[in-house]
């Protein structure tokens, strides 16, 4: 019994749809290992670990509240509070005031 023309169309179609699949298959699992990765960095910078990370705007405060932190450690300023860091920047000023 011969294939048709349509059946051996048919065949191609179908064997074109499943290398396409598997191609998209194989990126989906790239994304998913690099969104995973990316997470993962992130969880790291933020001192989050063994943590989920928040949604976008709990995001957006955590990471603020992160830099900060990391900020002040770099330029050894107290990190309490705005309080202390205003006290902080006053005493700074007025030392770079005193002696120019």
């Amino acid at each position: 019994m011969a294939i048709t023309p349509e059946e051996q169309a048919t065949r191609g179609e179908v064997n074109s749809l499943s290398e396409e699949r598997r191609v998209l298959d194989q990126e989906i699992g790239h994304r998913r290992w690099e969104i995973e990765r990316t997470q993962n960095t992130a969880r790291d910078d933020l001192d989050l670990e063994g943590q989920s990370l928040p949604e976008m705007p709990l995001l957006i405060d955590v990471t603020r509240r992160s830099v900060s932190a990391r900020l002040a450690s770099a330029s050894k300023v107290p990190t309490g509070g705005d309080a202390e860091l205003a006290a902080t920047r006053e005493q700074r000023i007025a030392n770079v005031t005193k002696n120019p």
